[in-house]
């Protein structure tokens, strides 16, 4: 899905199939792309990032501030230097007070289940949901090795029960953990030289 969201259809055999769907894209669902880097880097809620402002946007700390989200407080969410990228593009050509703006309407999306119900379908992958790019958003920064509290706080939970139902990602890092301890213990371990008796 994302060699389609970046332009990429090389992967399509048939010439003439690939060519009306590079017509689809660079026509109706250029604008995606963006919005799933935002997600992928995020963790951020559709509706936290289509009601995003650039208010909100802060280049210099890097950092994204929500003031409306599901639980009801403020989150701060940095910036990566992926997404930076991305925004000061956008920035450039600034239609709005939204981040994400519709160029034909001047203001924010409402949705986007039409794009990307069909970008899924150019892509062929199946059962995959908007939301699923937070979850792989946790799952990432689990395997990479963040610590489950630190994606509480990027995510927004309310409970850390809810963000640990991505912990099992982790099993890998646990693994490694553990491995470092025997490895610690090998390292400085003192051998005791044993004294041989003089002989009688």
């Amino acid at each position: 899905m994302f060699s389609a969201c970046d332009g990429d259809f090389s992967y399509i055999n048939d010439m003439e199939e690939r060519k009306k769907i590079e017509k689809i894209y660079s026509n109706h669902f250029q604008y995606v792309k963006p919005i799933l880097i935002c997600a992928l880097q995020t963790g951020m809620r559709k509706e936290e990032i289509l009601s995003l402002e650039w208010r909100c946007v802060n280049f210099e700390k890097k950092i994204i501030t929500l003031l409306v989200t599901k639980n009801g407080k403020k989150r701060d969410i940095p910036i990566s230097s992926a997404l930076k990228t991305e925004l000061e593009k956008l920035k450039a050509t600034m239609l709005s007070k939204y981040v994400f703006t519709n160029p034909i309407t001047e203001t924010r999306y409402t949705d986007l289940k039409r794009a990307f119900t069909t970008l899924c379908s150019i892509a062929n992958v199946k059962g995959f949901r908007f939301h699923d790019l937070r979850h792989s958003a946790a799952t990432r920064m689990v395997a990479s090795g963040v610590d489950i509290v630190t994606v509480k706080k990027v995510l927004g939970h309310s409970e850390i029960t809810t963000t640990m139902r991505y912990s099992h990602s982790g099993e890998a890092q646990k693994v490694n953990a553990v491995e470092a301890l025997a490895s610690y213990a090998d390292r400085n371990r003192k051998v005791i030289p044993i004294k041989k008796e003089a002989a009688v």
